[in-house]
């Protein structure tokens, strides 16, 4: 980030590098921390995978509450960070929802008749405050959403009706993928 006048610039590279860490670093740690026991050495799959893979996708009430107990935690213990560069991954999981909201929404002092740079800045402003007040903002709540929809999502990529000496290598390869 880069402040001149006391404003706070996120270039697009700053973005791309807070994102990657995200990436690499925080998502990976979740996806291991979801599919692998702690103190197995990534070679028992935990009850979290396991039910939300039986649900495919499609979360009842019971399994949303087991991964609120799961992603809760979580998030919880991340040093502030790690917690940063998953608000910045939200904001860009959820960019395109963002610029259709204020594109229609003249609540948000964003006015669509301006030029472009002055309806860029303010939703850039915009973006900032949701990264520096995340719990007013509901991106927080955004996070939490992507995080579920992100296990989910991964959970159905497997099939764990028959557990092999392949699923661990298989859900390791998996979350390379995602985390790339």
């Amino acid at each position: 980030m880069i402040t001149i006048n006391d404003k706070l610039y996120i270039t697009k590279e700053v973005n791309n590098i807070v994102v990657s860490y995200a990436k690499t670093i925080v998502l990976r740690k979740l996806l291991i921390n979801f599919s692998f026991k702690k103190d197995s050495k990534n070679k028992i799959i935990t009850d979290h995978l396991e039910s939300v893979n039986h649900c495919k996708g499609v979360l009842d009430v019971f399994v949303e509450e087991e991964m609120d107990d799961f992603i809760y935690p979580f998030v919880k213990n991340l040093d502030k960070d790690e917690t940063t560069a998953l608000h910045f991954w939200t904001l860009n999981k959820l960019y395109l929802k963002y610029f259709q909201d204020s594109d229609y929404n003249d609540d948000d002092g964003i006015d669509i008749e301006h030029s472009d740079a002055d309806f860029d800045f303010k939703f850039g402003r915009k973006l900032a405050h949701k990264i520096y007040e995340p719990e007013f903002t509901e991106l927080d709540n955004d996070l939490i959403k992507e995080l579920k929809n992100l296990l989910a999502n991964f959970a159905s990529e497997f099939d764990l009706s028959m557990v092999t000496k392949y699923t661990r290598q298989n859900i390791l390869e998996t979350i390379e993928n995602y985390c790339s």
